[in-house]
Formats: structure tokens, sequence, C-alpha cells
């Protein structure tokens, strides 16, 4: 984030030295997400080799999915335990504590 805020290229003021930690944390994330992107790529090639599904089908499914922000829209699911409207991210209803059934998506 403070690379955002920050302009180190013009002699501007810089973001503070925090050592070796953030470029750590930033080349981890990088090498996950390598990892996720070659992970859906084996299974799309996987999926278009077994069955007639097409990129088209796979742009329509993503757009179907993505809400207005750019992230998956996800309705909030029904407390068996008090009725009310929770939060699939949660582990227990905030109302009641009752468990959630965790959507692994989330």
């Amino acid at each position: 984030m403070d690379a955002f805020l920050f302009d180190g290229g013009d002699g501007g003021p810089k973001p503070p030295d925090r050592g070796g930690a953030d470029r750590f944390a930033l080349n981890e994330l990088e090498r996950r997400l390598d990892r996720a992107m070659l992970t859906m790529e084996a299974l799309w090639s996987l999926i278009t080799e077994h069955t007639e599904l097409s990129p088209d089908d796979l742009v329509a499914r993503i757009a179907a999915l993505e809400g207005p922000d750019g992230k998956v829209a996800r309705e909030p699911t029904e407390c068996d335990g008090c009725g009310r409207a929770t939060s699939r991210r949660q582990p227990k209803c905030l109302y009641c504590g009752h468990p959630v059934a965790l959507d692994p998506f989330a």
C-alpha cells in the first residue's frame, strides 16, 4: 500500500524501509498466485479436453458470478439457529453463536 502513497521515482518521498519482510511477503504472494494460475490453467485444459465446454461458457459463468465490485457476489445465508441472515465467512452466527456451514470459496 505504501508504494501507492509514495513516489520514489523522481526524488520524492520514499516508503519506509521495513527490511526484507515486505519483499519476502510479496514474493510469497506472487509465488502462490502463480501456482493458483497454473492450477486453474491445468483444470481448464482438462475440462475442455473432456467436456463440450468452451471459453465462451467460462466467460459467461464468470460474468454470472461477478458482483458489481469485481468480486464474487455472495448472498448471505440464513442461520439454522436463529433464522437471521449471516455471513458464510464466519464460523459462527454473529447473533446466536450457532455454527455456520463455511463456504470454501469465501
